[in-house]
C-alpha cells in the first residue's frame, strides 16, 4: 500500500494507491483529515469509491485518477456537479469502460 499526504498552510493533498480491498477504508480515513483539496487516486476505481469521494470531499479542488480504471458512470458522477470546488480532473491515460465493461475509447468495442 502506497498513501503520501503533504500538509500545506491551508490545505493537504493525499495521493492514494492502496491494495484492493482497502479503498473505501481509507477513503473515509482521508475524509476525516481536515481540509484535503488535492487527492490523486490511483487504480481500479469503483462507482462505491466515486461516491465516497464525492460525498466525504465536498472541498476537494483537484482530483487525478491518471492511469487508473472507471467505469463511464464514476465518471460521470464526479463530473455531475456535486464538487462544487473542484476545478482540475485528472483522466491522463485511464481506461474508461461503459455498461458491458468495453473501453468507451474505442470504436469498434
Amino acid at each position: 500500500m502506497k498513501i503520501e499526504t503533504h500538509c500545506c498552510r491551508s490545505h493537504e493533498h493525499a495521493r492514494l494507491c492502496p491494495d484492493k480491498g482497502l479503498h473505501l477504508h481509507i477513503i473515509s480515513q482521508v475524509a476525516n483529515c481536515c481540509n484535503i483539496s488535492e487527492l490523486g487516486f490511483h487504480g481500479n476505481i469503483t462507482e462505491k469509491e466515486v461516491l465516497a469521494i464525492v460525498e466525504g470531499l465536498p472541498e476537494l479542488r483537484i482530483l487525478d485518477f491518471s492511469d487508473s480504471t472507471l467505469s463511464s458512470k464514476a465518471l460521470l458522477m464526479v463530473l455531475d456537479g456535486k464538487l462544487k470546488c473542484l476545478y482540475e480532473l485528472n483522466v491522463l491515460h485511464c481506461l474508461i469502460k461503459d455498461v458491458d465493461g468495453k473501453d468507451i475509447g474505442c470504436p469498434y468495442g
